[in-house]
């Protein structure tokens, strides 16, 4: 669809950039479930915890990728206007962006096929998009929590990146729980963002680091095929068949505005208490 929509659109940054993410995260073919540790069932397919997907020498790693770029760029503050976090993209990062690919065809894809299904996500989650992944770095000292929202992708997951010693408080709060999930080191939480109202609790010491990421489910083979998935761009006719419903309506909005403003993007603020895809409609 972004790709399309670039082609139309070849000098519309924002556009630029969904399909630059969209090369960014590959879909590799996915590795087997079954050397996968055991996951805990917190909200029946809506949230789910698994302790160490990670090895502390894999974190360790993350972080020193991260970091070698924020030395010489900085950390970014405002990608996402909505909920803004203190992140770096992870398809900024080159090293970083290899390692979290493979991560993704080996042991995520595989895993959230487990907790929501393949026939949501397809085998292995053959089906499943990254929308966009992030490190976000939570400090005492500045940005030390996320307010509860909603996402706009459909499936959403974090991964703690450094041991719970080195920070006080954080975690991902959980409203229908009541309370924060706080994996140690290499624990990955996994929820429907779309549907839970979640945020991150305060880090009252110490910093701490979490990878997040977006994504979304491509339609099947049975996905619809009416007049919903098109809209009319220039004259001409943009398919987007596939796209999962909670995403098609984003687009259609965005393509709608398009076409009213000649190609130049609409400024209206979103409603508040969404994380952002970080598309400015």
């Amino acid at each position: 669809v972004w790709k399309e929509a670039h082609v139309k659109f070849p000098s519309h940054q924002r556009i630029a950039l969904e399909v630059k993410k969209q090369d960014a995260y590959k879909l590799n073919e996915s590795g087997s479930s079954a050397k996968l540790p055991e996951f805990e069932k917190l909200i029946d397919h809506r949230c789910y915890l698994m302790e160490a997907l990670l090895t502390k020498e894999e974190c360790k790693l993350a972080i020193e990728f991260g970091e070698e770029i924020a030395t010489e760029h900085g950390w970014t503050t405002s990608r996402h206007y909505a909920v803004p976090t203190t992140d770096l993209p992870i398809h900024g990062v080159p090293k970083l962006l290899d390692w979290f690919n493979s991560l993704m065809a080996d042991r995520i894809r595989p895993l959230l096929a487990l907790q929501f299904g393949e026939a949501e996500v397809g085998k292995s989650a053959s089906r499943l998009m990254v929308h966009d992944a992030f490190i976000v770095r939570y400090d005492a000292q500045m940005q030390r929590h996320l307010p509860v929202h909603r996402d706009e992708s459909t499936y959403s997951f974090t991964i703690a990146l450094n041991d719970v010693s080195e920070y006080d408080g954080g975690g991902t709060y959980i409203a229908d729980l009541g309370e924060a999930i706080r994996p140690n080191i290499g624990g990955i939480v996994s929820f429907r963002g779309d549907l839970l109202l979640h945020g991150g609790d305060p880090v009252i010491r110490g910093v701490r680091y979490v990878i997040v990421a977006f994504c979304y489910a491509l339609g099947g083979d049975d996905a619809d095929d009416d007049d919903d998935l098109k809209k009319v761009v220039g004259g001409e006719t943009i398919t987007y068949d596939g796209v999962a419903p909670q995403k098609r309506a984003k687009l259609n909005h965005i393509f709608k505005n398009l076409c009213k403003n000649g190609g130049q993007e609409e400024n209206a603020p979103m409603g508040t208490g969404s994380f952002s895809f970080g598309f400015q409609l």
